[in-house]
């Protein structure tokens, strides 16, 4: 018998000209008002949609609605159907931005319009979702996050893919390059990297995509914003993560939220040495890894979230580790 979710969905003002997207979910049938509520943050070039891919029934989200578990997805500024209300164009995005404002306005109004019991949030973040939260924490000790966990989430650039490095080698061209179109520029390149998959393994495998179609995938794609992209450049040649003037690799160490960290045995946008520096650095006494992937089924950076085999190879386990934390 299939499960029905309850959806909610929620346009919150984040004091700064732009309407944040919100969506939460709840089985009925199987709702435990005594467990800690989670947030699901999407990572640089995508939107929540892909916690809901490739359908609402089979999705991550359902994994962890189902278990009992109230969940709310995120788009951040930039992302999704967030929008803009003012008349600027061109808009900066900055990392501390979306750390700082939009997920402290995200937080406070869950702790406040949950269901549930508790007064913490355990969040999930995907790729730069992750880094989102990282950051969150360091910067703000008193804040309402209870769990962490990354899945291909970049802590401290230990190791970059050579393409990418060359890429970010000069932040000030990367501002440059249009970055316009990117959901159009997928839809119509797939079906050559289809053809000639390895030129795209290290972020996605093409053949083991869950769904009819890959296209089905599309959706989930977003633009990325220029300014947002100088830093990450900064970023990936600096090493550490910097934040209004704080280092965030060595403030980690005095953030104890349980710590799980995902990472693909294949990802090369984000090599587990870069992802799995935030166990080093973390103060928690609760740090878990997962390792997903082996050389039959190589696991990108993407796969986590889109593989046939990520319902038990990593929405089980994760929902396991959660219902786990005190």
């Amino acid at each position: 018998m299939t499960q029905e979710f309850v959806r909610q969905r929620i346009f919150i003002p984040n004091g700064e000209g732009w309407e944040l997207e919100l969506t939460r979910r709840v089985c009925p049938d199987t709702f435990q008002e005594n467990k800690r509520p989670v947030l699901m943050l999407p990572g640089l070039g995508n939107n929540n949609i892909i916690f809901k891919f490739p359908n609402e029934q089979q999705s991550w989200v359902a994994t962890l609605a189902r278990s009992g578990l109230e969940v709310w997805t995120a788009n951040l500024r930039g992302q999704g159907a967030s929008r803009f209300l003012g008349r600027r164009k061109n808009l900066r995005i900055r990392i501390k931005d979306l750390a700082i404002t939009d997920l402290g306005m995200i937080l406070e109004y869950i702790t406040y319009n949950s269901s549930t019991t508790h007064a913490q949030i355990d969040v999930i973040g995907a790729s730069l979702g992750g880094v989102m939260t990282y950051v969150h924490t360091v910067l703000h000790r008193d804040n309402h996050i209870g769990s962490i966990v990354s899945v291909g989430s970049p802590f401290r650039w230990e190791e970059c893919h050579p393409l990418v490095a060359l890429a970010m080698s000069q932040p000030r061209l990367v501002g440059m390059v249009p970055l316009k179109g990117s959901r159009s520029l997928l839809k119509h390149t797939f079906p050559f990297l289809q053809k000639f998959p390895g030129i795209i393994k290290p972020y996605i495998q093409p053949h083991f995509i869950a769904g009819d179609e890959p296209e089905d995938l599309l959706p989930a794609v977003d633009d990325t914003n220029s300014y947002l992209a100088i830093q990450m450049a900064k970023w990936i040649n600096a090493k550490d993560l910097i934040v209004e003037g704080v280092n965030i690799t060595t403030g980690m160490q005095n953030v104890t939220n349980p710590l799980f960290c995902v990472t693909g045995n294949n990802d090369g946008i984000v090599p587990p040495p870069t992802s799995l520096a935030a166990i080093a650095a973390s103060g928690s006494p609760v740090k878990d890894v997962l390792w997903v992937g082996d050389e039959k089924t190589p696991f990108g950076h993407t796969d986590p979230m889109i593989h046939k085999e990520a319902p038990q190879r990593v929405f089980q386990p994760i929902t396991q580790w959660l219902q786990g934390q005190p």
